[in-house]
């Protein structure tokens, strides 16, 4: 017979092997999996009892709870869809999501009431509005007591809804940096095949501790509520992120590995008090979301002596594609080799097949040099888009998934993520890499962080503009800037204007938003024309 595989696997796995072990901290909030399974049957059932059930939408518009993790397993368990919001997008983008969706209960953190109520009237289709709260917070009308629900509903295992693994888990709406979000159809499958892959490649055991610095809305944390609960390990929450918080936390609870974007790398190496933390687990970092500078690797491993392992994907994917570890051949390489190849995204994981091709749909040559599209197949795969086939049909095509990021790849079939298709620059006819820019940039001892974009050129169509943010104390000039990437790199890909500036616009995820970048050049230019 058959067994369908099922996110509830996960949490049933933990609970069976480690009833009595902690399996959350949040704060003073401490959940063995024993406890954990209850609750997570108490918001099953309550749900339930609402008349939520097998396809019914549940939004989720929260930071970093708990209870988060709870409406992972609670939600799916009665074979509903979660539908995680990040909640630093604005009120018409929440509104046109749950909406879209057709969300029929919509959870939210007591502290994000304002944005809940300002949307609500908007929301025709949600029938039940629930709230987690704090000590000392006033429920408002209309609203449902989320730990309230949960102490009058049942602990007994919710009825089966006869799920099967090609059924949705979860609706993950893209960010929408260039058009409306649109809802990632994630499938119990999908997310299964995810998590075995976070386990195998990651080195997952029972003996872990994940520190989630990066937000549960995104692709669920990454897959670590799912992967992390099967293998028995342990959650610590981190609500936001403070460089001192993640040392203390990291020593306090002996955390073993955290999954982060670049920029939250950056905050830990930048961190002005890092030296007075003991660390003694020396945890491993995944990072993904943008290729990180090779400088950040060393200064982790040379400084902290952690471990660093780059993966790659997007939440379409599940969301991992690709793992960046080194060969045993690769071990004995210099210093400044293995760090290059670290800094690559890797090779596909287990059951991802993968390729570089062209725009006839060709692999390119496997040289390192010439560039092509990432495609990929496999059960990582999204479904399609919620509502939306007319644009599942432009990503997937003859069964592949095209991510539209730029890469080269090289014999050991590992890829570099060279750009997204729309950031590449072409200055001449060349194609200049921005990210490559960008690595050079990291390279000079006053820059903290760092963008590169195309701009007008009456000679050669655009060139490279960078948009500097220097550390705190330091100075430096456009020339000096110039210079020292021309130092390094061909000229004509050196940045032909700098322009120094406070901060980087980002996504929730620290994911750089060029594209903001991009429109304030332009509005600004327009404004000077004008």
């Amino acid at each position: 017979m058959e067994v369908p595989m099922l996110v509830s696997d996960f949490l049933r796995r933990a609970v069976q092997l480690y009833p009595d072990r902690e399996a959350i901290i949040d704060g003073d909030v401490r959940l063995t999996y024993g406890r954990f399974q209850e609750r997570v049957n108490r918001l099953a059932n309550a749900l339930a009892a609402l008349g939520v059930g097998k396809g019914d939408r549940v939004v989720l518009l929260a930071p970093n709870d708990y209870r988060f993790l709870e409406c992972f397993y609670g939600v799916t368990a009665i074979g509903a869809v979660l539908v995680p919001l990040n909640y630093r997008l604005v009120p018409s983008d929440f509104t046109y999501i749950i909406n879209h969706a057709e969300a029929v209960a919509f959870i939210t953190d007591s502290e994000l009431f304002p944005i809940a109520e300002q949307i609500r009237g908007e929301l025709a289709g949600v029938k039940h509005f629930i709230a987690w709260s704090y000590a000392g917070d006033v429920m408002r009308p209309g609203w449902q007591d989320y730990d309230a629900l949960l102490a009058a509903a049942s602990t007994d295992a919710p009825e089966t809804p006869g799920l099967d693994e090609n059924d949705l888990a979860t609706l993950n709406y893209t960010s929408g940096t260039t058009a409306r979000p649109k809802g990632v159809m994630m499938t119990h499958r999908n997310l299964y095949a995810n998590a075995l892959n976070f386990i195998m490649h990651l080195g997952i055991t029972d003996q872990d501790t994940i520190l989630h610095t990066l937000p549960m809305f995104h692709a669920n944390g990454w897959g670590s509520p799912f992967a992390i609960t099967a293998m028995g390990g342990r959650h610590v929450v981190l609500r936001k992120i403070d460089g001192g918080d993640i040392f203390r936390l990291m020593a306090r609870h002996s955390v073993t590995i955290a999954c982060m974007a670049p920029a939250v790398l950056s905050t830990i190496l930048n961190h002005p008090d890092k030296e007075q933390h003991r660390i003694a687990t020396s945890p491993r970092l995944i990072v993904a979301g943008a290729p990180p500078p090779a400088a950040y690797i060393k200064q982790l491993q040379d400084e902290l002596g952690w471990g660093f392992i780059q993966v790659y994907g997007l939440t379409e994917t599940s969301p991992f594609l690709t793992v960046s570890r080194l060969k045993p051949h690769q071990e004995g390489y210099e210093e400044s080799e293995r760090i290059r190849i670290q800094d690559r995204a890797g090779m596909e994981m287990i059951g991802v097949d993968l390729r570089v091709v062209d725009d006839e749909d060709h692999p390119v040559p496997m040289d390192d040099q010439s560039i092509g599209e990432v495609v990929a197949r496999g059960n990582v795969i999204l479904k399609g888009y919620w509502r939306q086939p007319e644009e599942t049909d432009k990503v997937i095509i003859n069964g592949w998934f095209h991510t539209g990021d730029l890469a080269t790849w090289d014999s050991e079939r590992t890829i570099n993520i060279v750009d997204r298709k729309k950031d590449v620059i072409i200055s001449g006819g060349e194609n200049i890499s921005s990210i490559e820019v960008e690595d050079v940039l990291y390279q000079h001892p006053a820059v903290l962080e760092c963008a590169v974009i195309g701009v007008p050129s009456e000679r050669w169509g655009e060139t490279p503009k960078a948009l500097v943010v220097l550390r705190a104390g330091q100075t430096a000039t456009e020339a000096e800037i110039i210079a020292h990437c021309r130092a390094r790199m061909a000229h004509f890909k050196a940045p032909t204007s700098v322009e120094f500036i406070d901060s980087l616009p980002r996504t929730a995820t620290g994911k750089l938003q060029k594209f903001v970048l991009r429109d304030t050049y332009w509005a600004g230019l327009a404004k000077r024309v004008n």
